[in-house]
């Protein structure tokens, strides 16, 4: 076998990412935050650029020492002084210094560092004899006493044992020990067969049940730092129709530094320094061209999707309709990708709430926009109906029938899975 090398020539295309197309695509898919932040870096490296006055001028007032008093005096005081549970549960213990033993005070601490997120107690005392190697009194004495703390259920075991420390009444007692399945499932008719209690009895009962505290956790817990969104777009509802705002952040007011140019111009350069302020210049124009850039993209999909869903913004959730990024890339005369790229991780905020993007897009019928849509229909049936004579999902359907929507009843029971809305049984009150 014969080997040798030679030259070839050939010809091919690729594309080829340069880094100012890089950053532009990097630019359309960050977030506000992230894209302050990647200005507030290039104002620390770039000389040539700055942020015009108007920012600062129209963001003066929200630094005055006044707004800044009433916004702190409008913070509610529990996010001001907030106390964990652990640390409520410890206080608390420390009122029995003296008066219990030693043993079973430290047994109550470890009881209370075990708490699950709920408040309940995940041992037995089985297993907390064993694990600790104190005696059964010792432990049922810790358990007991920790049970009489603040909140009540505290230290429970279960749910059946937390919501009867919070109750006296023998039948409450009863329903907690024998009927929270049948509470549960609204079946009022089995529980007065097993219990001969009076209707009346029973419905009184139950809502005191429903009134106890099933997590006695439920208020306390660690102080954890809570993610805000901030919209980049507000629809506001005007005489005239539905406004799109825009909502400009620092990197809006990006500009470029005339009085440093100008100051260099009249400077004697050498040729380095010149070369680093063409590459200075060339930067700072290219990424106020990307944020213009980005900011009319964004503008140009948000007024789309407002046309295109107009019904949601008027009237609500249920009258979101079928809207793909194709059909918005087409509209816009843009690339699929770019819009995938430009939504991604931008919201808009209107009186429905504050929504993603990508949550008005989708290629499936979620329902039709007009009144004749059978969710819109199951729902509002549903809404009307008499609460101690609910309507079955066969009655639905019947219903549905009458009024030209075809539906069988697994179709009616799909959709109220849906819309998260309980059988008939569960919907009844007494």
């Amino acid at each position: 076998m014969n080997l040798s090398m030679q030259m070839d020539m050939h010809q091919s295309q690729r594309l080829i990412l340069t880094p100012q197309l890089e950053l532009s695509l990097s630019i359309l898919k960050m977030g506000s935050d992230e894209l302050d932040y990647l200005v507030e870096e290039e104002l620390l490296s770039n000389p040539l650029l700055e942020v015009s006055e108007s920012y600062y001028d129209q963001n003066e007032k929200h630094y005055t020492s006044q707004n800044k008093s009433d916004y702190i005096n409008s913070i509610p005081d529990t996010y001001i002084s907030e106390e964990n549970l652990t640390h409520f549960l410890l206080t608390q213990l420390n009122v029995y210094k003296g008066i219990i033993d030693d043993e079973v005070r430290s047994v109550i601490r470890f009881l209370i560092y075990s708490l699950d997120y709920r408040g309940y107690l995940p041992y037995k005392t089985e297993q907390l004899i064993e694990l600790l190697q104190k005696s059964p009194d010792v432990i049922e004495s810790a358990v007991r006493v920790l049970r009489q703390f603040e909140p009540q259920g505290i230290g429970a075991g279960n749910i059946e044992e937390c919501l009867l420390v919070q109750t006296n009444d023998e039948n409450v007692e009863m329903l907690i020990k024998n009927h929270l399945e049948d509470i549960a499932h609204n079946n009022i008719t089995k529980i007065e067969q097993a219990t001969g209690l009076d209707v009346s009895r029973i419905i009184q009962c139950i809502q005191d049940i429903k009134g106890m505290n099933p997590i006695p956790s439920g208020g306390y817990g660690e102080k954890v730092s809570q993610e805000f969104i901030y919209p980049d777009f507000v629809v506001k509802h005007k005489e005239a129709g539905l406004e799109i705002e825009y909502i400009k952040k620092k990197s809006s007011y990006l500009t470029i530094n005339m009085n440093c140019i100008e100051w260099l111009n009249q400077k004697q350069i050498v040729k380095y320094e010149e070369d680093y302020k063409k590459s200075k210049l060339n930067e700072a124009q290219y990424l106020i061209k990307s944020i213009r850039q980005r900011e009319s993209t964004l503008e140009k999909i948000v007024l789309t999707i407002l046309e295109r869903q107009k019904k949601f913004f008027e009237k609500g959730k249920l009258y979101l309709s079928v809207l793909s990024m194709k059909e918005v890339a087409n509209l816009i005369e843009m690339h699929e990708s770019t819009v995938s790229r430009a939504i991604s991780g931008k919201y808009l905020e209107c009186k429905w709430g504050s929504f993603e993007l990508k949550y008005f897009f989708s290629n499936k019928l979620k329902q039709t926009v007009d009144d004749r849509n059978p969710i819109i229909m199951l729902q509002k049936a549903i809404d009307a109906e008499d609460k101690k004579k609910p309507l079955s999902d066969a009655n639905i359907s019947s219903l549905l029938k009458t009024k030209g929507i075809n539906i069988s009843r697994r179709t009616v029971s799909k959709y109220r899975e849906q819309l998260r809305i309980p059988s008939s049984k569960a919907r009844m009150t007494w």
